[in-house]
């Protein structure tokens, strides 16, 4: 099974989307755990969606990365 760990700190996941078969997501919520014991470990498997069920702001931005090979910091997506 391949494995993919989103870490979220400040912030909110709206949703997960791969193209990778048989992906195990797992949520690694570090805004869980304050004010939590922090021997607790904030992470749970989430359900995904495909690639093509991207919504078309978001298709853009994924697609503008996908084509910036120069290895250079990635434009900022702006919806």
């Amino acid at each position: 099974m391949n494995d993919i760990v989103v870490e979220v700190r400040g912030g909110v996941v709206v949703e997960v989307y791969t193209s990778v078969r048989g992906a195990r997501v797992l949520i690694v919520d570090w805004d869980d755990l304050e004010g939590a014991d922090q021997s607790e470990v904030a992470a749970a498997v989430h359900a995904h969606c495909e690639i093509s069920q991207l919504p078309a702001d978001t298709r853009e931005c994924y697609q503008r990365a996908l084509r910036d090979s120069s290895g250079e910091e990635a434009e900022t997506c702006t919806s």
